[in-house]
């Protein structure tokens, strides 16, 4: 969406009751692929209703310059576009960009739960400091480091020296690391859905 947006403000309607961790990692994608700085939902972000003065009137002329409707089919190319080469394990199992909220988190320590890190394969998780202290007093880092993940914070793997580090290809959730890690780290990246890759990673 944000290769088609660009520099315009999308305004997505039929999301319903999508949760804020969804949002946030629409956005961060969106500003990675395109560059989109703000975006609406209807009758989720808190701004829509001042904006279309309750009436949906938000567009010049009253009609938006563009509708795109999404369908499995794009979401399926969408999925591939982000994927640079079919991975059968990766080097790197990467979430955390944007930043884990507490219950991603948490999500990633049940899907984990019972589980290892595959020998030779690695599990970064980015979050906050804050974050971080609010999952330790939950007890979920001591759930993430035994199944073999490793808690990173205030940092990105955007940022970091992942050849150096032995990592030559990675799977993600995230759009935004999809996007930038082929241009900026160098490696292989494959796309795919949080449970997908626990399955590819651990054991």
């Amino acid at each position: 969406m944000g290769r088609s947006a660009k520099i315009r403000i999308p305004v997505f309607s039929g999301l319903k009751e999508p949760l804020r961790d969804w949002l946030k990692s629409l956005g961060a994608a969106m500003a990675a692929s395109g560059a989109v700085a703000l975006y609406h939902v209807m009758g989720v972000t808190p701004e829509w209703p001042l904006k279309s003065g309750g009436g949906g009137q938000l567009w010049r002329g009253g009609k938006p310059e563009e509708t795109v409707k999404v369908d499995g089919r794009q979401l399926k190319g969408a999925y591939s576009s982000l994927t640079t080469s079919p991975i059968d394990v990766p080097d790197l199992a990467f979430v955390g960009c944007p930043h884990c909220s507490v219950s991603e988190m948490e999500e990633v320590a049940q899907l984990t739960e019972g589980k290892k890190v595959k020998k030779g394969r690695r599990f970064w998780l980015c979050t906050s400091r804050h974050v971080k202290s609010l999952a330790e007093k939950r007890g979920l880092i001591t759930r993430l480091e035994a199944a073999g993940i490793e808690v990173y914070c205030d940092t990105c793997i955007i940022v970091t020296w992942l050849k150096e580090a032995g990592v030559d290809s990675i799977i993600t959730n995230s759009g935004k690391a999809a996007y930038y890690a082929p241009q900026f780290c160098k490696v292989e990246v494959m796309f795919d859905r949080l449970p997908q890759i626990v399955k590819r990673v651990t054991e």
